[in-house]
């Protein structure tokens, strides 16, 4: 009886305890708390350990991640060790250590922790920096040569710190040196760049270092108003290929100086009207080239070094819509190719540069100018916007029949338009106007005996009753009438047949001559005198010298040079013309009269 009683006491007390364990951590303080607690990091676990205590029968260890609210423990350990597996990591654990026995337990341990790191990871190491080499600043663009590499990768250009919107694309590869040739665009036109730098970017590699590419100068495009017009529009540019290698080689033609232009209705060029290349008509075969070839024949060479150094930097686009927004760019071509329309064998025409090609340009935008308004009191006007024909086969946009000099005439256009080209060769007489022998009236003598053509063609119906020299050239927004030696030539307008006696009238036209300071021409406007069969002579005014605009060997871009308005009050008779005469002054220059808008008004 008395034992039991002693296993009942012995029982409670035991109950007592682990109860007050559970609920709150209160202590019996018969035992010492644990000391030489130490925690050591394993490969993926903690080893925990401490000191024996006397007296202890058992210990528990409590454990947590710092940032956690309360701890785990473990069951009853009768080791002073443990092992915890599963960690996590880049955390703090916690531990804290009492002892305990059968009738008592200790106090807490010192509070142990232990930081378990982040994994490891071994170093990314670079992509590798690009060797920049051959930077050319273009429109907008700048070009430059990179070695190639076989490992995939793309590169991001910077300005400074900041990286470029637009990526350097891949515009050509020369495998035997092991180059390749990015263009970078996007970039403001007429502009200094003195932070442009390339990375290298490659999976599994951080960026390369930057590869500068040195202070470059972005050229421009400049929309060329100096015969502003309803119809047409001229756009000219920096020669940004300028400096390129002009070793000539009767295999290899370094065209980078080869451009292509668009001209769109929309800033996106989704709706574009012209795309037009200037072409390399280069024979490798039998070492000869001809004129660079644009919408027009103009860039002739200087010499096999420099085989087209006048590469053409200008181009008019016609059959536009009056008081309308279009959007122009142009990039470099080389390494391209067009149709060869001249032999007709479906042959093309290569553009062989090895490097050159660029991206496009910035965009530049204009609009065409107002359609002329005819007022209540006008007697006439005529303008030279359409009075042009395709004249370079080469460039024929989409679904147009190629018109040109040595190819039959097809016409493929409706109204009395052309399309197209800025400059044509051919005279009016070449497009129906016809020899009517002596001008009605019988004054043929006193128009200087040269051969008077009547305008009686369908090609342009506004021309009709009209008479010209034999030098008279419909180039595209404006008329050339050309003259050489002291001759003169001449448009005439029709017979004022209409008006009443005695007609006052102010007479008007935009007129500039294409020729140098030492070879001036003159504009002269009279009047056919009908009633007397007579020459009166009522303006005469020397033009100023544009050969400085202009060079001689890109002569066909006459719409580009700047006219200036010439006027002069007169009375007319019935029946009477009225000429607009192109005199070379001193022989034998050879100098052309660009006339536009020929204006005849009541006062």
């Amino acid at each position: 009886m008395k034992k039991i009683i002693i296993t009942s006491i012995i029982i409670a007390l035991a109950g007592i305890f682990t109860m007050s364990c559970t609920k709150n951590d209160q202590t019996v303080d018969t035992l010492a708390a644990p000391t030489g607690v130490s925690a050591t990091l394993g490969e993926s676990s903690i080893s925990v350990r401490w000191d024996e205590v006397q007296g202890a029968a058992f210990y528990i260890l409590y454990y947590k991640v710092s940032s956690d609210n309360g701890f785990s423990k473990t069951d009853p350990l009768s080791t002073t060790n443990y092992t915890l597996t599963d960690i996590k990591e880049g955390v703090t654990y916690e531990f804290k250590v009492r002892a305990a026995s059968n009738t008592a337990a200790s106090g807490f341990c010192e509070l142990v922790s232990l930081v378990v790191p982040e994994p490891e990871t071994p170093p990314v190491p670079n992509a590798e920096t690009p060797v920049v080499s051959n930077v050319r600043a273009g429109l907008g663009w700048v070009n430059f040569t990179m070695a190639t590499v076989d490992t995939p990768c793309s590169y991001v250009c910077y300005n400074g710190t900041v990286a470029l919107a637009s990526a350097p694309v891949l515009v050509s590869t020369d495998e035997t040196a092991g180059t390749a040739e990015y263009s970078l665009t996007g970039l403001d036109l007429s502009k200094t760049y003195s932070g442009l730098s390339v990375k290298r970017v490659v999976d599994g590699y951080n960026d390369s270092e930057a590869a500068p590419l040195g202070e470059v100068t972005t050229g421009g495009i400049t929309v060329l108003t100096r015969n502003n017009s309803p119809r047409h529009l001229a756009f000219g540019w920096d020669d940004v290929a300028a400096d390129a290698n002009w070793t000539f080689d009767a295999d290899i033609d370094p065209l980078t100086r080869t451009y292509k232009v668009e001209l769109a209705t929309d800033a996106a060029f989704k709706h574009i009207i012209y795309s037009i290349y200037t072409v390399n008509n280069f024979n490798a075969a039998s070492g000869a080239f001809n004129n660079n070839n644009w919408i027009g024949e103009s860039g002739t060479p200087e010499s096999p070094a420099k085989p087209y150094a006048n590469a053409n930097t200008e181009v008019t686009f016609s059959q536009l819509e009056p008081s309308t927004t279009y959007y122009f760019r142009v990039r470099t071509a080389a390494g391209e190719s067009v149709p060869n329309y001249v032999d007709n064998d479906g042959s093309m025409i290569q553009m062989n540069a090895k490097s050159g090609r660029s991206g496009w340009s910035a965009t530049v935008s204009a609009a065409t100018a107002a359609a002329h308004t005819p007022s209540g009191n006008e007697l006439l006007y005529q303008g030279f916007d359409d009075h042009a024909f395709q004249c370079d086969p080469f460039n024929c946009t989409a679904g147009m029949v190629p018109v040109g000099k040595d190819i039959t005439y097809s016409y493929p256009w409706k109204g009395e338009w052309g399309f197209l080209t800025p400059h044509t060769s051919l005279r009016y007489d070449e497009f129906g106007a016809s020899a009517v022998g002596t001008f009605p009236g019988g004054g043929e003598s006193k128009l200087d005996g040269l051969a008077v053509y009547t305008m009686d063609t369908d090609i342009f119906p506004s021309m009709k009753g009209w008479f010209c020299a034999k030098a008279c050239y419909p180039l595209q927004g404006s008329l050339k009438i050309g003259g050489s030696g002291g001759q003169k030539n001449y448009i005439i307008t029709p017979a004022f047949n209409g008006i009443g006696a005695d007609t006052k009238v102010a007479i008007s036209c935009d007129a500039a001559a294409y020729h140098a300071s030492a070879t001036p021409a003159r504009l002269n406007i009279k009047v056919y005198r009908a009633a007397s069969k007579s020459l009166e002579n009522l303006l005469t005014e020397d033009l100023p010298a544009c050969g400085a605009e202009i060079s001689p060997k890109n002569d066909g871009y006459h719409n580009m040079v700047n006219m200036l308005n010439y006027s002069v009050e007169a009375t007319l008779q019935p029946g009477d013309y009225v000429m607009f005469e192109s005199e070379t002054v001193k022989s034998p220059a050879i100098n052309r009269l660009l006339i536009d808008n020929i204006l005849i008004v009541k006062k």
